[in-house]
């Protein structure tokens, strides 16, 4: 009998500089970056917390989209986490995602740093922005200063 799976399971976390992930960027050492996206999938609130711990009160030098559902949307705006967020330099985007609406602006040559696979595989068509994958953390490291950092060992 074969055993139920749970999610998390018998799975192994591959860091966001784990080889596998290296197709996933196609800017070539840029100097800076001019935007972050999270969350595709759609943010969770405890996706929001970790993201307002690494942003540790500082503002962002680059705004750092991140998409989420509108229950989740409301949950910020309850507990006051949305206007922190936003005064850091967070844009919260409900209910779509920045590589299917129009939501950054126009860029020639612009970067955009992503934890996410789909955000790295759409963002060069559907936005025109080159695109470097990396760590949450390091993510939002990146958005802190305005240029790429990469912190996270591979596993």
């Amino acid at each position: 009998m074969s055993k139920p799976f749970w999610p998390g399971r018998n799975l192994r976390r591959l860091s966001a500089s784990h080889p596998r992930f290296a197709g996933l960027s196609t800017a070539s050492t840029p100097e800076a970056i001019d935007a972050v996206a999270i969350g595709s999938p759609h943010l969770s609130d405890a996706e929001f917390d970790m993201l307002e711990r690494l942003i540790a009160g500082r503002r962002l030098a680059v705004p750092v989209y991140a998409c989420t559902g509108r229950h989740v949307l409301s949950s910020l705006e309850r507990d006051g986490r949305r206007k922190r967020l936003e005064a850091s330099g967070v844009v919260i985007v409900a209910d779509t995602c920045v590589v299917v609406t129009p939501i950054m602006p126009e860029l020639a040559g612009g970067v955009l740093m992503t934890n996410s696979g789909k955000f790295a595989h759409y963002a060069p068509g559907n936005t025109g922005y080159a695109v470097l994958y990396a760590s949450l953390a390091d993510c939002v490291e990146s958005a802190a200063t305005g240029k790429p950092t990469f912190t996270d060992i591979a596993a």
